[in-house]
Formats: structure tokens, C-alpha cells, sequence
């Protein structure tokens, strides 16, 4: 018998009571499915961020561990890498409300056979790498009269006080008056947001023009609250059963990468697994310890079996962690590149391309440096020049010659970095840098 996994897969903007009802239904449902809730941090189109999402899921009663960041959600490799996709059913679930929405379910391929999503055949079950599922669970009207977030970011701003709270008690019913209190400042924070964004001339236009969309076939298509899918599953089924596949096909990247976006410093994992802060790496990794736990309590051995030993999901992510965690250890507070993809997988050596205050190493000698000054023992290791000969440094030594190199001028590191070359001109620029001398061409500053 195949184990069944049921994602509701969704923009929730803001996730509500309506949302709740629908993910207890799919419960009630599929009794003995792992059943989870899919969301992106997608905020081009849509103001809540996944962390917000993710707290007002919490404050509805939502478990932690299932409610997912994911890519794109009905492509929610986050959550099917956990599972076997030759023993598993993979089952969409969305409200009634959105039976008509793209992409639907049906329909054949250009070769006559059936397409990936099909609709949900309770006879004839098959395993995730042969179809995906998808059906469709009654709406459940909250609030006064509303269904739709949309609704709810619309109404809101012009709301009294009171009725912000009446519409909250609505939305999240049976909590206490503090968590009324955060869900209303969470709304009030985003909301008054997009309110001004929207109350912009251009910001008007721009609104508009968004959320009235033309799909493939012709017809408008308005805004809903699964605004995260890809334009490409509209399109067309056959590009949906193409990227699903090679989504769950053997994984072809095998290095960890990061990329300095500013902000923050984004990491790709292994093996094709999105993009992560840190932060949401760790709660990621969390909510995947967390559904072992739930597996291991229902007894479901096989898929434990493969999450822990042969999916690599698990082993993508926590080598990803570890590899970021020795690559700072490495670096130390020198700043990262921006918007270069990084490859941090090898962890004998800072990558060749990288760079340094936007200065690439280009001498054997300043990149053993570099790395010797990583170190944390106390023993002594050889530097090697073109000639043959070698002169032996500390790690110690060597952090206290990386501190005060990262403090000079690009145009200065050039100079010392071309001088350091031979060992005649290592031994006498080393010493000059250390003891805070001049030396021709470069000024040095004092040791502290």
C-alpha cells in the first residue's frame, strides 16, 4: 500500500481560519497521510512574508513542522525529497473555490498519454513518480461573510480598531487576548504597507496591471490567493510533468554555493535544494527532524528508512550548515563578493575565484597564508615558492598578517601581493608588514 503525502499548496496572504479549515478537512480526509501546508516567501505580487505566514499559521492552530517554506508550491521538493517516490501517492489538495484555477487537474500529453496531475482516483492509487494527484475540499466562509484573503487585505485598512479585533476572533478563534493583540499588529504592519503602496499613483497602476493576468488560453485571470505558482504550469502540461521529473530525478548538483545578496548571504545546498538564509535553513532542517519524529511515532520505518538514508535531503542540508558554519570560521569578518556564486564545498582552501575587498589572490604565498590563518592549532606550516624554497609560519603569525592585509586599499594589497612572490621579498615584506614598517611602495600601519 502506498503511503500517501497530501500538500495544500497556497499563497496565504494572510493564512486564516479559512485556510485551518481546509488543512482539517484534508486531515479528516486522508487520516493516515502526512499532510502538509506549502507556502513560499514570495513577496512580489503579495505582502506577507513567509516568517509572518508561518507565525499566523502558528496563532490558527497549525503545527510548526507543517507549515513548509518551499520554492514553488506544487513543485514542493522541500517536502517530497523526505519521502520515497517509488512507495509514496502525492495528493494536492485546494478549496472548492479554486477548482477552476490553473493548473488543473486532467488531460492528456501530445503523445496521447495521460498527463502528471491528474484528478484523484481512489481505485487506482499510484506513486508520485508515475502522477501526482489532486482534489478539491468544500470552502468554509469566516469572518463577515468573506472567503478569500484578498477580501481581508482589501477591508482591512479602512477597519475601526474594533472591528480589526471582531475580524482577528474570527480568524483565529479559541486564543487569548495577547495573541489577538500580536495577529492585529502583524496585520496593521503589512497591511498599512501595501496601503501605501498601493495609494501611490504609479505603485495604482503598477497594482492593476499585476493582478489582472492573461493565461495561456485566452482568458483573464484574476487575482487569487494561489499567486506563487509558476506561470509555467499554466502553460502547459507536458512543461509540468517535464520539471516535476527532473525535479525528482537523480540530483546532478554536488556542491553547496552561497551568493552575497546584500542583506544576507543565500545558501544552495546540494543536490538542487533551493535557496536559504541561514536562519531559514535551520528552521527548515527543523521542521524535517520534527516530521521524523512524527514518522518514527506512526511507525511509517520505510520512509524513515529512506529520509535518513537515501533521499540525501537531510544530509544536503546539514552539510550545508556545517560547510557555511567552517567557510566563516575560515573568513573571519572579511567581507563576501556581492552577487557571486561561490562554491564552499571544498574546505581545504577558500575558493581561487573569490575575492578579497574585491581583490583576487594571485600569489601562492598570500593564499596559504590564508588559509594557514584559518587554523586553530599552533603548529607550524610551510609555504612553498616557485623556486623550491619554503619558510615555515604560525597560524598565529599568519591571522596577524591577514588582519592587517584586509585592512589596506585594494591598490595596496596588489603591491604586497606581488612583492610577496619570492621568498627573499616574503621574508623582509613580512617582516616590514608585522612590525609596522614602510616599505617601498607600501605604507604600513601600527600593530595593535
Amino acid at each position: 500500500m502506498l503511503k500517501k503525502l497530501v500538500i495544500i499548496p497556497g499563497g496565504f496572504h494572510p493564512f486564516h481560519a479559512g485556510h485551518k479549515a481546509l488543512y482539517d478537512a484534508a486531515v479528516a480526509q486522508f487520516p493516515k497521510a502526512d499532510v502538509f501546508i506549502a507556502a513560499t516567501d514570495d513577496k512580489s505580487n503579495r505582502p506577507f512574508p513567509f516568517k509572518l505566514k508561518k507565525s499566523l499559521a502558528g496563532i490558527a492552530g497549525i503545527p510548526a513542522h507543517r507549515f513548509v517554506q518551499v520554492k514553488s508550491p506544487f513543485q514542493p521538493r522541500e517536502i517530497t525529497d523526505l519521502y520515497d517516490p517509488e512507495t509514496t501517492q502525492l495528493i494536492f489538495v485546494r478549496s472548492d473555490k479554486d477548482s477552476g484555477v490553473s493548473p488543473l487537474p486532467g488531460g492528456f500529453k501530445k503523445d496521447g498519454s495521460a498527463s502528471y496531475l491528474q484528478p484523484l482516483k481512489r481505485q487506482k492509487p499510484e506513486n508520485m513518480k508515475q502522477h501526482g494527484f489532486m482534489t478539491y475540499l468544500p470552502t468554509v466562509q469566516f469572518g463577515p461573510g468573506m472567503t478569500s484573503a484578498t477580501e481581508i487585505r482589501g477591508k482591512w485598512p479602512g477597519m475601526s480598531p474594533e472591528e480589526k479585533e471582531d475580524l482577528i476572533v474570527n480568524l483565529y478563534p479559541m486564543n487569548s487576548k495577547p495573541m489577538i493583540d500580536k495577529a492585529v499588529e502583524i496585520f496593521d504592519t503589512v497591511l498599512a504597507e501595501e496601503k501605501q503602496n498601493i495609494s501611490m499613483p504609479m505603485g495604482s497602476i503598477k497594482k492593476t496591471v499585476e493582478d489582472i493576468r492573461m493565461n495561456s488560453r485566452g482568458k483573464l485571470e484574476y487575482d487569487t490567493d494561489y499567486s506563487d505558482v509558476p506561470s509555467e504550469l499554466e502553460d502547459d502540461d507536458d512543461d509540468l510533468e517535464a520539471r516535476y521529473n527532473k525535479a525528482m530525478a537523480d540530483d546532478k548538483v554536488k556542491e553547496t554555493k552561497i551568493i552575497n545578496k546584500g542583506d544576507e548571504v543565500a545558501i544552495l545546498p546540494a543536490g538542487g535544494m533551493g535557496s536559504h538564509s541561514e536562519a531559514s535553513l535551520k528552521s527548515n532542517l527543523g521542521d524535517k527532524l520534527r516530521t521524523l519524529a512524527d514518522m518514527l511515532d506512526d511507525e511509517n520505518y520505510d520512509n524513515l528508512e529512506y529520509v535518513i538514508y537515501k533521499s540525501g535531503a537531510m544530509e544536503s542540508l546539514v552539510g550545508a550548515l556545517r560547510q557555511y558554519q567552517s567557510f566563516k570560521n575560515k573568513r573571519g569578518a572579511r567581507p563576501i563578493k556581492k552577487d557571486v556564486e561561490i562554491d564552499i564545498s571544498n574546505e581545504d582552501y577558500l575558493p581561487e575565484d573569490e575575492t578579497l575587498q574585491e581583490y583576487v589572490f594571485q600569489s601562492r604565498p598570500l593564499r596559504v597564508l590564508d588559509n594557514i590563518a584559518s587554523r586553530k592549532d599552533v603548529q607550524k606550516f610551510p609555504i612553498k615558492f616557485d623556486d623550491g624554497t619554503t619558510v615555515e609560519v604560525s597560524p598565529k603569525m599568519a591571522k596577524k598578517f591577514m588582519d592587517i592585509y584586509t585592512t589596506k586599499d585594494t591598490d595596496t594589497q596588489k603591491i604586497i601581493d606581488k612583492k610577496i612572490s619570492r621568498k627573499e621579498v616574503f621574508v623582509k615584506t613580512f617582516n616590514d608588514l608585522m612590525q609596522g614598517k614602510r616599505t617601498t611602495g607600501v605604507t604600513v600601519g601600527d600593530i595593535r
